[in-house]
């Protein structure tokens, strides 16, 4: 803007500028006493250069779903080849994630808007925000950053259902450990850390107990089960180390022959002389690092009646009972890992029992013919 007349008389006068905003910069100013034209505008000032901001690319911030709205978890930076900057105006013109973040317009700092609707167990954990910002004069280009979720213990735990363990399915007096989940474990597995596992009540409680951090199962007390009970119930919780899961079933079947870990071999006593065997210092099960690989035996029976084929088996496990068609009721299969029982067949009369793999591991299993005798095999599924 030129000053067309200014009456100054001889002396010092002050000239005041007014601007318009904060970080305005002026680049010449001319002052004249002869009513002279000013031709051109002269060299460009040092302080008023071309140069225009320029926000880094890449940037990537995390954030924990649950971070308290109204916080801010990060910086965004940029550039002015002007040399230092106070960046300003800062502002959000598109991207993903801009319905969940805002921006500091002075400080260019992230700030949480909407926790609520983020959810690292969702599809989507990743949102963008494009960002321009001033020098006070120069605007940047639109650039884009990214924000990732990160997860937080924000789910409850929940023991797994219809979970059950053969009182000798385990190994040495451990029957097998409770299972859990968490759906923090949806999209990063192994998040959860389960710990503090209890059995808060059940017909099994003070007969079996339970490992705090592992849920690994073992046997109490045996000589306070009842012998003429079939099973007993536990109910069991765990924690994720902040919140405690519903109280879930578990069952402990109790079979008519019970295998025994006897000096390294296994055999398949009665009930009552399973108490006699623990009393010994034998454990019910199989024998762990303690086994010789013996095949079980059934005391006062003659285990070679009964075969077991092919071993290790691929897709059926052949049970041929022989003599024992009539007196065997029943044919377990139980998981050497776990404890578990995964399968349970009538026999029916029949001679030759064929049970399907289905969907069952790998692994090592008990085949065990309970009847008037009792017959257990182990085989290995591949």
């Amino acid at each position: 803007v030129k000053l067309a007349t200014a009456n100054l008389s001889v002396g010092a006068h002050t000239v005041t500028i007014a601007y318009r905003e904060d970080g305005a910069k002026m680049d010449k100013l001319a002052l004249t006493t002869t009513g002279a034209a000013i031709n051109g505008a002269g060299t460009v000032g040092a302080n008023c250069t071309s140069g225009i901001p320029v926000i880094k690319p890449n940037q990537v911030f995390p954030v924990s779903e649950t971070f308290f709205n109204d916080s801010t978890f990060g910086t965004v930076l940029a550039e002015d080849p002007d040399g230092p900057t106070d960046f300003q105006n800062w502002k959000i013109t598109g991207g993903t994630g801009a319905a969940y973040f805002a921006i500091d317009i002075a400080t260019g700092k992230l700030i949480m808007k909407d926790s609520a609707s983020l959810d690292f167990e969702s599809a989507v954990r990743s949102f963008t925000l494009v960002l321009t910002t001033t020098d006070g004069f120069h605007k940047s280009a639109p650039e884009t950053i990214t924000i990732n979720l990160t997860n937080a213990n924000d789910n409850t735990p929940v023991v797994n259902s219809d979970q059950s363990f053969a009182l000798d399915g385990g190994t040495c007096s451990e029957l097998g450990r409770v299972t859990a989940t968490d759906a923090d474990d949806t999209n990063q597995p192994a998040f959860t850390t389960f710990q503090d596992w209890q059995i808060a009540g059940g017909t099994g409680e003070g007969i079996f107990a339970i490992n705090p951090s592992t849920g690994m199962i073992t046997i109490a007390n045996l000589q306070h089960v009842d012998l003429y009970n079939n099973s007993y119930t536990l109910s069991v919780t765990v924690s994720d180390g902040l919140h405690t899961s519903a109280a879930k079933t578990v069952t402990i079947a109790i079979p008519n022959k019970i295998t025994v870990c006897h000096k390294g071999a296994l055999i398949s006593v009665s009930k009552m002389a399973a108490i006699g065997h623990l009393q010994h210092g034998d454990c019910i099960g199989s024998c762990g690092s303690q086994s010789n690989d013996r095949s079980i035996v059934t005391e006062n029976a003659n285990p070679g009646l009964i075969r077991v084929f092919p071993n290790p088996a691929v897709s059926t496990i052949t049970v041929d009972l022989g003599a024992n068609a009539e007196s065997v009721k029943q044919i377990q299969l139980i998981e050497i890992a776990t404890g578990r029982l995964v399968k349970e067949v009538a026999v029916n009369g029949k001679a030759i029992v064929n049970i399907s793999r289905s969907n069952l591991a790998p692994g090592m299993y008990l085949v065990k013919a309970i009847g008037a005798k009792t017959s257990v095999t182990k085989i290995t599924l591949q």
